[in-house]
C-alpha cells in the first residue's frame, strides 16, 4: 500500500476506548487547524482539551462497562509532524444494561461536497438498553442526546490556541479517489484498487447528524489486545 500524502493545515484526533475487555476500541476525526505547525507540546495541549470535554460528558452517555483511556491528536502536515496524547480513565456512569460490544451510536458528518463512496462519520460506543425503543433503534430522545455530545466534542477545538496554531472546524479528508485499478493476483484473483490522491482533498465539516438505527463495528467482538 502506498503511503498516504501529507495534508498541511489537518490534525488527525483519535480517542480510545476500553469496551468490555477490548482495549482496542476507536474513533477518529479531523481537525483544520491556521498558523504554523504545531510543535508537541501544542498537540499534547489539543489532546488536553479534548480529553477534558470527554472527561465532563463522556461518563453520562456511556455504560459502566466503558471508558475512554486515551487521547491523541497527530499533525499530518508531514510524515514528522507532532503528536501529543492525554490519558487516564474516563469511565461511564449511565443507567441500563450493556449493549453489544459491536453496538454503536452512528454520529454522520456532512460537508459541501457530493461524491459516491464512504462518507465521514464515528461510531461511538455509547448507550445502554435503556436507550433502545426497538432492538434495532435507539430511541429519539437519545439519538438527541448523542448528537449533541458527540457534536460538541468534535467542535470542541474550534478557536483553541497553543503556539502560532489556532485549531479551526472539523474536516473531511479524501486521500483516494477515481479512477480505480483492477489488479490481477498470481492465484488470479481481481481486484479493484483504488488511487491515492497527489494532494487529499479537504471539505470542511458543515453539520452533523445522528442515527436512530443501531451500527455496527464487528471488530469491537474480537479481544485482539
Amino acid at each position: 500500500m502506498p503511503a498516504l500524502p501529507d495534508v498541511p493545515g489537518v490534525t488527525r484526533v483519535e480517542v480510545d476506548f476500553l469496551v468490555g475487555t477490548d482495549a482496542n476500541a476507536l474513533i477518529r476525526w479531523y481537525q483544520g487547524y491556521e498558523g504554523g505547525p504545531p510543535a508537541a507540546a501544542d498537540v499534547a495541549d489539543a489532546a488536553g482539551e479534548v480529553f477534558a470535554a470527554l472527561s465532563g460528558a463522556a461518563p453520562a452517555v456511556m455504560h459502566a462497562d466503558t471508558s475512554i483511556t486515551e487521547v491523541r491528536v497527530t499533525d499530518l502536515s508531514s510524515a514528522t509532524g507532532a503528536e501529543g496524547t492525554d490519558s487516564g480513565a474516563i469511565v461511564g456512569t449511565r443507567a441500563g444494561g450493556a449493549l453489544g460490544a459491536a453496538v454503536a451510536f452512528l454520529h454522520n458528518a456532512h460537508v459541501g461536497r457530493r461524491w459516491r463512496g464512504g462518507k465521514p462519520r464515528t461510531y461511538w460506543p455509547i448507550g445502554t438498553d435503556a436507550d433502545l425503543v426497538t432492538r434495532q433503534e435507539w430511541e429519539s430522545a437519545s439519538v438527541a442526546e448523542f448528537t449533541e455530545f458527540a457534536s460538541l466534542i468534535q467542535y470542541n477545538l474550534i478557536g483553541v490556541s497553543s503556539g502560532a496554531t489556532v485549531w479551526g472546524e472539523p474536516v473531511n479528508v479524501s486521500y483516494y479517489g477515481p479512477p480505480n485499478r483492477i489488479i490481477t493476483g498470481s492465484t488470479g484473483r481481481v481486484r479493484t484498487v483504488s488511487t491515492v490522491r497527489a494532494v487529499p482533498l479537504v471539505d470542511i465539516v458543515t453539520s452533523f447528524s445522528g442515527n436512530i438505527h443501531l451500527a455496527s463495528q464487528r471488530r469491537r467482538n474480537q479481544i485482539r489486545g
